[in-house]
């Protein structure tokens, strides 16, 4: 059976990102007598924008584009890599980029120069937003992809525009003051079809690839996501509205239900480049943050802060969790902890730009991950693809508005990935109960989830085979409940020159393999479920690894408290 959204229709206008976001951000800006007097601020060093500083320097970046670089309308569909830490100029880059006609490819900071390569040519990015400490690692990554950028097309977005020298400029000297037309849309065909943002994720399964983002998904995701917040009362308070940044922006997360939604709802950004939780808790403090999106390992840091009652945390009001499941003993332990606060709980991903489901404050807590959003379907099959009903377990789908238009210069993937009938496998294992509420039980994909993060364990057993000792390799995640996350845990079979080697050779080697591996990955990809030397790795008889025995291994020796010997 198909399942539909009990919640009332909404209009998802036809429109640019930028528009949208803006429009409706100065709407509620003027609507609201307590409105943010800021619609970003850099945490750290106090520099803020209006939501009318975002319109003229995203206009300014636009006419920068177009007119001293030559790229804008009639060079449709540049592509602008965004490879940088929350900051307070991203929203001005990503409306520039899209006011220019261009498309913004969100990459991640922690990205080796041999990742952040791969993601700049399979973009075919054509310029690189970046700031002065990662300009080592962009450098080299243009160097390995082999992309024509030259150094004057690497735009720095430091709050301190000191220049470095070389050619990258910083973004306030790319701005324009000559007037341009930005790009905008008015169709549904335009707003269905074309491109806008290009994050990247592994899907299901694989190694990474481009999820091509309309502005309709966008904007039916930003949409409905705050048609649930003002009916739920999260702008309301005795405070201005207020939005903790410190989940990453060139996560689809972070992007669209904190930056984008932020904006639009004219609730101030506080941004964190990097999470620390005495200074998360004093920011809370100073800018009287009322609402933060936050990630389970977060949660579990607030929870274990012996820090948190020297802070002034009364503003803070709602708490949204996304991006990896939250246990329900963590979630009885946050509302006993926390009374004052609502913990809202949401389900997506992103191909589906991101949420899908979402369980309002007050919402029966139930372990379920909630009710689907407006304007979205759902179907759950089995294995051979037959619809299944209420309380059966199987994978779950979606369609809507809000489904990726499909992978970039990957059609074998969108087509294993989105049926004939538009919906979107997700990989995940679950169910609906009787009153509509999504359960997510298992995952059929073999992606591993790190603080919300994907690892892709063919990434990781391909980079270990180019090891000179290492003959076979598999990768699972392990599950930490210490940090309410899962591991990367590697296990591999080692070169034949090293037969009979004492155990303890072999662990210093594995270790050896180990630092070499997480010296050439970002953080996220590191092996800190640890490595192990077996005599075989299990695999099926047409050579298909057999995680599932690896993982059935680790859960016996979780329930035993015994440790593997090499």
């Amino acid at each position: 059976m198909i399942f539909k959204s009990k919640l009332p229709e909404i209009n998802i206008p036809n429109i640019d990102i930028p528009q949208y976001c803006i429009n409706e951000g100065k709407r509620r800006h003027a609507q609201n007598p307590n409105s943010s007097d800021f619609a970003i601020c850099d945490g750290p060093s106090g520099k803020k924008l209006t939501i009318y500083d975002i319109e003229s320097q995203s206009k300014q970046l636009a006419s920068g584009f177009a007119n001293k670089y030559g790229f804008g309308k009639e060079k449709d569909g540049f592509v602008v890599a965004v490879f940088s830490p929350n900051m307070v100029y991203y929203p001005v880059v990503v409306f520039g980029i899209l006011m220019a006609g261009g498309i913004a490819t969100l990459a991640n900071p922690t990205y080796t120069a041999r990742e952040l390569a791969f993601q700049l040519k399979d973009s075919s990015s054509q310029f690189v937003v970046t700031q002065k400490a990662f300009l080592e690692t962009t450098i080299e990554a243009i160097k390995i992809s082999g992309q024509e950028i030259p150094h004057d097309r690497i735009i720095l977005v430091d709050v301190d525009q000191t220049e470095v020298g070389g050619g990258p400029v910083h973004i306030e000297r790319v701005y324009c003051d000559i007037p341009i037309v930005p790009y905008t849309i008015g169709t549904e065909k335009e707003a269905s079809e074309r491109v806008a943002i290009l994050p990247y994720s592994s899907g299901t399964t694989g190694l990474p690839k481009g999820v091509m983002l309309t502005h309709k998904n966008i904007v039916t995701c930003a949409e409905a996501n705050n048609t649930i917040n003002y009916s739920d009362g999260y702008y309301e308070g005795k405070y201005p509205s207020r939005f903790m940044g410190v989940l990453p922006f060139y996560h689809i997360y972070g992007f669209t239900i904190v930056l984008l939604i932020g904006i639009a709802s004219a609730s101030g950004i506080v941004v964190v480049p990097k999470f620390e939780i005495s200074n998360f808790l004093s920011l809370i403090e100073k800018y009287r943050v009322t609402f933060a999106h936050l990630v389970p390992p977060i949660i579990v840091h607030l929870l274990n802060s012996k820090d948190s009652d020297k802070y002034d945390l009364s503003s803070l009001k709602h708490i949204m969790t996304g991006a990896a499941p939250l246990g329900d003993d963590v979630l009885s332990q946050f509302k006993k902890m926390y009374k004052g606060i609502y913990l809202i709980v949401a389900y997506g991903m992103t191909e589906t730009s991101p949420t899908v489901t979402s369980r309002p404050k007050n919402h029966p807590s139930n372990g379920s991950v909630g009710l689907l959003i407006n304007a979205t379907e759902a179907k759950v099959v089995d294995e051979d693809g037959n619809e299944l009903g209420y309380n059966q377990v199987g994978e779950l789908c979606f369609r809507g508005p809000n489904v990726m238009k499909g992978y970039l210069n990957n059609p074998k993937a969108t087509s294993e990935s989105i049926d004939s009938d538009g919906f979107m496998h997700t990989g995940d294992i679950g169910f609906v109960d009787n009153d509509e509420n999504f359960h997510v039980v298992d995952r059929k994909k073999e992606l591993i989830k790190f603080k919300g993060f994907q690892v892709a364990p063919a990434e990781l057993e391909s980079l270990l085979l180019t090891h000179d000792d290492v003959a076979d390799s598999a990768v699972i995640g392990i599950y930490n409940d210490e940090q309410a996350t899962e591991f990367p845990k590697a296990y591999i079979t080692l070169a034949s020159n090293h037969d009979g080697l004492s155990p303890e050779k072999k662990i210093e080697l594995a270790l050896k393999i180990k630092e070499w591996l997480d010296n050439d990955v970002a953080p996220h990809k590191r092996l800190r479920g640890g490595i192990e030397i077996l005599d075989v790795i299990p695999k099926s008889a047409s050579g298909k690894i057999l995680r599932r025995n690896l993982r059935e291994i680790e859960t016996l020796r979780k329930t035993t408290k015994t440790q593997p010997k090499l």
